[in-house]
């Protein structure tokens, strides 16, 4: 049998753009890039290359996986719903800030995952690195509970704020 062609979707816009269904549900795209201007809204994206979020604030909602590519959410993003993000072994890197009272699970593999923002203005419920090299939020985190399960190189972390008898482990 023939393997599946894979094409890459951009959306370009200043205004909204949203994703109302899953995309690369049947066939993972390529990558999905977003630009530098206006929203997106988007859950359950599959791709076997990058997925490149540029707009300034982004609505997660689902399941997010990669093959061995990055993950990038360049903008503020909120948590709409329960957020999975796989990568197999690339990096993962929020530029802004991240919020919502949802869960975050991040697996990196050998990959680094980078939180440039405050993660959890609003208070995440229970956030959870499963596997990454390095992790970094320097602006510190504030969730229910704080989870990283493995890493094979450095974490380093601003002020740690939980509030439930798990905290962090």
């Amino acid at each position: 049998g023939s393997l599946p062609t894979h094409y890459s979707l951009t959306a370009n816009t200043t205004g909204d753009t949203v994703f109302v269904g899953a995309v690369g549900g049947t066939t993972a795209l390529a990558s999905l890039t977003t630009d530098a201007g206006g929203t997106v809204s988007v859950h359950n994206v599959t791709t076997v290359g990058a997925q490149n979020y540029g707009d300034a604030a982004i609505t997660l909602n689902g399941v997010y996986t990669t093959t061995n590519s990055a993950f990038t959410a360049s903008g503020a993003v909120t948590l709409g719903g329960t957020v999975s993000i796989n990568v197999g072994s690339a990096n993962v890197s929020f530029a802004s800030t991240v919020d919502g009272a949802q869960d975050l699970s991040i697996v990196a593999g050998t990959g680094d995952v980078t939180f440039t923002g405050a993660v959890g203005g609003t208070r995440l419920n229970v956030f959870t690195i499963t596997s990454a090299h390095d992790v970094t939020a320097s602006a510190g985190i504030t969730a229910s509970q704080i989870v990283q399960t493995a890493g094979s190189g450095t974490s380093t972390f601003g002020a740690l704020n939980t509030n439930s008898a798990s905290g962090i482990s």
